[in-house]
């Protein structure tokens, strides 16, 4: 009994050792994400939200397109989403410069370069079933989702 008590603080104690020299086992600095990352992740969630018309999903489509209209600020971020599926359908990437083009989106990105062409983009959408985003100050009260940390 007295050796079964020794063994049970031995391992106590080795495990303690153990814990105390790495407290936190998935440090912070390793998962680190990119801002566009991150926003990535959260347009990827907002998506999976949203209720599309059946006429703007037309069966023979098995895809939700994502756009981005200007300068794209995402990099290589948006690889972490292209692909995966969202309601069934599999996300596709586009960059687009017309307004025509970005009405056949399901979410459209709206860059900061087109802050001066909001007004005429919005009203382009205005009849769409697109879903607009952006992260540049003052989108939001023009009624775009917006992910600048200040809306």
């Amino acid at each position: 009994m007295k050796a079964q008590s020794i063994l049970t603080r031995l391992l106590l104690c080795t495990l303690l050792a153990l814990m105390w020299s790495n407290p936190f086992p998935c440090r912070a600095d390793e998962a680190r994400f990119t801002e566009y990352e991150v926003k990535a992740g959260f347009i990827y969630n907002i998506a999976k939200f949203v209720e599309w018309p059946d006429r703007h999903l037309p069966d023979s489509k098995n895809s939700i397109t994502f756009c981005v209209l200007g300068a794209d600020p995402f990099g290589r971020a948006l690889d972490l989403i292209e692909g995966k599926t969202v309601k069934g359908r599999i996300i596709e990437l586009r960059h687009t410069s017309s307004l025509k083009e970005a009405r056949d989106c399901h979410i459209l990105f709206i860059s900061g370069s087109e802050k001066e062409r909001l007004p005429r983009i919005m009203e382009a959408l205005r009849d769409s079933a697109v879903l607009t985003i952006g992260d540049t100050g003052g989108y939001a009260e023009q009624g775009v989702i917006s992910l600048h940390p200040e809306t």
